[in-house]
């Protein structure tokens, strides 16, 4: 993901001195641990089971990264920031423990932490960033706790064996509902555990708010409801949603925000409400993308004349007018053949020819590959 989002960060490492004794600028302690002042900068030790030396108050931007010698570590008390991608890549640790004094989980700071098996959000922690324990393929226990404040997007998007999320009943912020989190007042969903296996999810009726990667990278997933209270879904909201085919948006969503369907290959056809009045493609991060809100191969149903046919227009999306179908939610056998025909009868000869597979019947299969083809032509 941070490739994708091509996240630029520029730190100033700050100098000072360790309670207790007293370090000039990037001098090397015993252990391997290279520090500025009380900034962890790098670490260079022989790795396995390390604990990082008291004094230290902030872990530094990639002080860790893609080391894969390391099998855990103890961060000390004293700790307030850990700070972007500062573990992230390190493929053999199995376990953090992160103390009380930390404040702060930054962007992508345990990202790729493929061996994590349980992480414990302390009380004192307040924010955790975007992307921060993002690809914790083997992470499958998390606990927030009271203090946290602010879970960001994709926090936990990618994490394959993650089937439930606890969260403290004393947080004032967010809430679990079978494992699931949310807002406290649950009108935002914030993350579906992805190691979740069902194939079909119904979002409950309240929720306003599908938030920033709250399905992200589910490979499960073949079916989602979504309730007539929803109004926005937010940017990579169903990011790499591999398994997804079916999908509403009600009419009560009025916004779509930027990555919110990329990748999602397996998803034919998306109706877009005339209640939608904003589908971001980027242009807020400075890109403009055709391709940075759907996967380029997904088909919009839309009402002629409204928003989402200019937009589809105007981004080049593939896109049918919803006046040709039924309007049940369920493009059918039937309704293929009349986007593709516009009501023509079929003949015995068109009938040989729209036999894509070659098994002697036109269906949905056939159906689909030549409407693919017309929509893009």
């Amino acid at each position: 993901m941070k490739k994708v989002l091509g996240i630029l960060i520029a730190v100033m490492l700050m100098a000072s001195s360790f309670a207790g004794f007293s370090v000039s600028a990037t001098e090397v302690l015993p252990g391997g641990f290279v520090v500025d002042g009380t900034v962890l900068v790098w670490y260079e030790g022989s790795g396995g089971d390390i604990v990082v030396p008291d004094g230290i108050t902030e872990i530094g931007v990639r002080a860790f990264a893609d080391n894969q010698t390391i099998m855990s570590v103890v961060i000390p008390h004293g700790v307030s920031i850990i700070e972007v991608m500062a573990f992230s890549n390190c493929q053999k640790m199995k376990s953090v423990i992160i103390p009380s004094s930390v404040d702060v989980i930054r962007y992508s700071a345990f990202n790729g932490c493929s061996s994590l098996v349980s992480v414990d959000i302390p009380n004192g922690v307040e924010v955790i960033e975007n992307w921060a324990f993002e690809d914790c393929a083997s992470l499958t226990s998390v606990t927030i706790s009271k203090s946290v404040t602010s879970i960001e997007s994709g926090v936990f998007m990618g994490c394959i064996s993650l089937k439930k999320i606890d969260v403290s009943s004393d947080n004032e912020q967010y809430c679990s509902v079978d494992g699931i989190v949310f807002s406290k007042d649950k009108t935002i969903l914030v993350q579906y555990p992805v190691g979740i296996t069902d194939s079909e999810y119904d979002i409950p009726d309240g929720v306003k708010e599908i938030g920033g990667g709250a399905f992200g990278s589910c490979p499960s997933l073949v079916k989602v409801g979504v309730p007539d209270s929803v109004e926005k879904i937010s940017w990579v909201a169903f990011w790499h949603c591999s398994s997804l085919r079916t999908i509403n948006i009600p009419d009560s969503v009025t916004y779509i925000e930027i990555f919110a369907f990329f990748g999602c290959k397996e998803l034919e056809f998306l109706y877009i409400p005339s209640s939608v009045e904003q589908i971001s493609n980027g242009e807020h991060f400075g890109w403009l993308d055709e391709e940075h809100v759907f996967h380029k191969d997904t088909v919009l149903i839309v009402d002629k004349g409204g928003y989402a046919q200019e937009w589809a227009i105007s981004n080049r999306n593939p896109y049918v007018l919803s006046s040709i179908l039924s309007f049940d939610n369920v493009v059918d056998v039937y309704e293929l053949l009349k986007l593709i025909t516009y009501e023509v009868p079929l003949s015995e000869a068109q009938i040989t020819a729209a036999d894509v597979s070659g098994d002697s019947k036109v269906n949905c299969i056939d159906a689909l590959a030549i409407l693919k083809y017309v929509v893009n032509k």
